[in-house]
């Protein structure tokens, strides 16, 4: 299933055409369903291989993440929170405080500091994702 995965993203890891519409448009449930019928195997697959792709089709990755219960995708998650591409920082940020606990998120205070820093540098969209999660991961 990892390659039919890799596949799919592969088509839609640029922007040319509209693609990206389409995607939103209901493509990435077909990719969600895709991850849903990951064995082991296909999730070492994707942990061995995701880093070296583009960092637009780490953004379609994460967004089919929605499995608060899958270990691979926390770790995936929490290993790319350390991007220095800050569209897909908060993309990421994103999925996890809509999808997983906020408080699970691994080096926590690290990134609510790089939280702060982004803060008045993003539109308001980007702010209000990023109040939202900060707000998750300080409440006691």
């Amino acid at each position: 299933m990892y390659e039919q995965f890799e596949w799919f993203l592969n088509d839609f890891d640029t922007d040319s055409m509209g693609i990206l519409n389409y995607w939103y448009d209901g493509e990435y449930e077909e990719a969600i369903e895709m991850i849903e019928q990951f064995t082991d195997e296909d999730w070492q697959k994707l942990l061995s291989s995701y880093k070296e792709k583009s960092d637009f089709w780490k953004d379609r990755m994460v967004y089919c993440f929605t499995d608060k219960n899958n270990p691979y995708q926390v770790q995936i998650l929490n290993d790319l929170l350390k991007t220095e591409n800050d569209k897909l920082f908060i993309k990421i940020i994103d999925v996890i405080r809509i999808n997983f606990d906020v408080k699970k998120v691994s080096n926590i205070e690290e990134v609510l500091k790089r939280i702060d820093k982004l803060l008045p540098t993003v539109d308001s969209i980007s702010q209000k994702v990023l109040l939202d999660f900060k707000e998750k991961g300080t409440v006691n």
